[in-house]
């Protein structure tokens, strides 16, 4: 939480192949607090979803958005995106 850039810039750089996409994001990362290795779970938890991403993008701001660049590599090439992270933790 502390690396924010450097989290963004890791979740690029290590997508798989097939899947790769250089299109701007917002990552959301679910952390369960009583039970970390089924966080993946809360995925299903529609309410808390709701909720926060609500919040989010209630307070969102396109120019601190679209600032906030984030240079990766993958497979040799360079690109470039806008991207946030939404942390969720129940």
């Amino acid at each position: 939480m502390n690396n924010k850039i450097d989290l963004i810039k890791w979740l690029y750089e290590n997508q798989g192949e097939m899947r790769f996409g250089s299109e701007n994001r917002l990552f959301l990362i679910l952390i369960n607090m009583n039970d970390i290795e089924n966080s993946w779970k809360l995925k299903r938890n529609f309410t808390l979803l709701n909720k926060n991403i609500k919040a989010y993008l209630d307070g969102f701001d396109s120019a601190s958005f679209k600032s906030q660049m984030i240079d990766f590599n993958f497979l040799n090439k360079k690109y470039r995106a806008a991207a946030d992270i939404l942390f969720i933790f129940q």
